[in-house]
């Protein structure tokens, strides 16, 4: 780390002297900081959940069958093993063929079984190799996706948010780095890991995954809130802190696709990392003071409408672990008389969350 500060450009200045002037912040994590911002009862649930930074808003489903689907190295190494699990299937249905093929010329009285012994075993290998076989096929034209598709980057020199597609920057000579650890700043009690760090020269850009409505118009029309904003200026903090490299723009991925936009990261986000921070530190000791502590939630109830910590789902199916601990389930049953939870429920036992789930099931009636 540096220990002066001329090397750091004026936003990362003004946030490092401001920030460290609290000697006895607590320590918080990127995600944390945004959840409390979010909404405070989140701030509380993510910090004793003890969730990894990971730079998304979101536990993706696992693409392509769980195969790596953004590095082109592994999905290759991936398509390889892949290949070699499936040639036992390849040698199996050739020889089938190959046996009814010479039946049929030679007129064997028997042809007709082999044909039938055949489509049933067709059938029988469908479906232990099916998942196998669905998996390369993807991939295999991700790949085709992946090397196929031309360079392509936004116009640096201007000053507002541009759409991006994954493979272009790829392509255009960026270099994908899925950090293992996080990055901590020990003068602000920050750290931080983004989802992945685009590479180039002295370019070093977060990417973040931000999830967002399928319907909600063009993705330029996309503005970021208030702990989006913070989120993309704290990884820029730590990258041009911890690592010396220039983080001007973050790269935004949305939802589970390679789609998404180049965001400037300007005076806004660094004053939303530089006020949020503290605010989240405030929020922590209030709650790290008195366990009895139970904050308003979000000022403004739409977020409760796709929060994963009011998402209900049915008692029995996971339970509610913070701290360490299991938190007994605060059912509420649905119009057929079926057993619902949640998250923020179980731990600051008052009313539903009104999230969109709940209404539907008619649990906040």
């Amino acid at each position: 780390m540096v220990s002066s500060d001329d090397f750091f450009k004026p936003q990362v200045r003004k946030a490092l002297q401001e920030l460290s002037r609290d000697a006895d912040a607590p320590q918080l994590g990127v995600h944390v900081m945004s959840e409390f911002l979010f909404c405070p009862r989140a701030g509380i649930i993510a910090q004793e959940s003890k969730l990894e930074d990971n730079g998304s808003e979101f536990e993706a489903a696992p693409a392509l069958g769980g195969i790596p689907r953004f590095e082109i190295d592994q999905m290759l190494r991936e398509y390889e093993i892949l290949s070699m699990k499936l040639k036992p299937l390849l040698l199996v249905v050739g020889g089938m063929l190959t046996v009814d093929l010479i039946c049929f010329l030679l007129s064997a009285p028997f042809g007709y079984w082999m044909w039938f012994v055949t489509a049933f075993g067709l059938l029988a290998t469908y479906g232990w190799w099916q998942p196998d076989a669905a998996n390369w096929w993807t991939l295999r034209r991700a790949i085709r996706q992946a090397r196929n598709t031309p360079p392509r980057e936004p116009d640096w020199n201007l000053n507002s948010q541009q759409e991006i597609d994954w493979w272009e920057l790829i392509a255009a000579g960026f270099e994908s780095i899925e950090l293992q650890r996080a990055l901590h700043h020990h003068d602000i009690a920050l750290k931080g890991r983004p989802w992945r760090i685009l590479h180039r020269g002295d370019w070093r850009l977060p990417v973040l995954r931000i999830r967002v409505d399928e319907d909600a118009g063009p993705m330029t029309q996309f503005r970021p809130r208030t702990q989006q904003a913070a989120r993309m200026a704290a990884y820029a903090f730590l990258i041009e802190t911890c690592e010396r490299g220039n983080a001007d723009w973050a790269i935004v991925l949305f939802n589970s696709g390679n789609r998404g936009l180049a965001f400037p990261i300007g005076d806004p986000e660094w004053k939303a990392f530089r006020d949020g921070l503290p605010y989240a530190r405030s929020e922590y000791r209030r709650y790290s003071e008195s366990a009895q502590y139970r904050p308003k939630p979000a000022d403004h109830r739409r977020a409760c409408r796709r929060c994963p910590f009011g998402k209900p789902r049915p008692v029995g199916l996971r339970p509610t672990v913070l701290g360490g601990v299991e938190i007994l389930p605060r059912m509420t049953t649905d119009n057929q008389n079926r057993p619902y939870h949640c998250t923020c429920h179980d731990r600051f036992s008052d009313e539903v969350p009104p999230h969109e789930l709940a209404q539907q099931l008619g649990l906040t009636d």
